[in-house]
């Protein structure tokens, strides 16, 4: 059935749809399916920090020692400068969405 009607785009495209008749000054796409939300919707990743402290010695020692394989560095893909649509074909910017959702008011 998904693969007839495109379910997970079609639910995208509304959430997206609802979020711009908000004028909202940014909309957080979250942290998965990161290619897909970059060429359907030109969104764009931003680096992400974290911060972990072991409240005993035991445990800053193990963060120490095993905090690269607990917390694998997680590289930035699509950054700002790449965030494009494609829309058969052509390129339209994350800016033409928000013009479209208001044409179609």
């Amino acid at each position: 059935m998904n693969s007839q009607s495109d379910l997970y785009f079609n639910l995208l495209y509304d959430v997206v749809d609802i979020a711009l008749r908000r004028r909202p000054q940014k909309i957080v796409a979250g942290q998965t399916a990161d290619a897909v939300k970059h060429h359907k919707l030109g969104c764009y990743q931003l680096p992400m920090s974290l911060y972990v402290k072991g409240g005993r010695w035991s445990m800053r020692l193990v963060l120490k020692i095993a905090f690269s394989w607990i917390f694998p560095p997680h590289p930035v893909e699509f950054p700002r400068e790449t965030a494009q649509l494609d829309t058969d074909g052509g390129d339209a910017s994350v800016d033409d969405l928000a013009v479209e959702a208001d044409a179609d008011r």
